[in-house]
């Protein structure tokens, strides 16, 4: 039910899961691979976006609830468990659609296009962070407050 693609990070093998699911239904993709490879959900990263959060922010948190994320909701209840960190990536933006789906499915605009590669690499930073066991670090690099200035107030430094 999922996308995989193994490499190496460092010295850590790293295995990347894309579900096929539908988001929603994101528990039962990550509870086939837990059991599939004998994993912890603790040792598993979520990373997804979040209209909840502004566009290009990072937010890293090591457990908790799935807040208004039906897809976290889904892994939460499919696992049993809150105890895995999570990373955040903000999607959100002032739009004209009519619907969330409309919004969600709808291609980055060119400004926020030029910004995806930072927002990449500093979300691979927090990633290696955590697999380097410093969560504490990597929980400073995703949750810092971003410097913003009048012309630009959701600029990515």
């Amino acid at each position: 039910q999922s996308e995989l693609y193994e490499g190496i990070i460092g010295t850590e093998k790293i295995i990347l899961m894309k579900p096929e699911t539908y988001m929603n239904e994101s528990g039962r993709a990550v509870q086939g691979f837990c059991t599939f490879y004998k994993h912890k959900i603790e040792d598993i990263i979520v990373i997804y976006d979040d209209l909840d959060i502004p566009f290009g922010r990072l937010r890293l948190r090591e457990k908790g609830s799935a807040g208004t994320h039906n897809g976290v909701r889904s892994i939460i209840s499919m696992c049993n468990n809150t105890n895995f960190p999570r990373l955040r990536i903000g999607i959100s933006a002032a739009n004209h659609f009519n619907s969330t789906s409309d919004f969600v499915l709808a291609n980055f605009t060119n400004e926020e296009e030029t910004q995806l590669p930072t927002i990449i690499n500093l979300a691979t930073q927090v990633i290696e962070e955590i697999l380097n066991n410093n969560l504490h670090l990597a929980m400073q690099l995703a949750n810092k407050k971003e410097e913003t200035n009048k012309n630009n107030p959701e600029k990515i430094e």
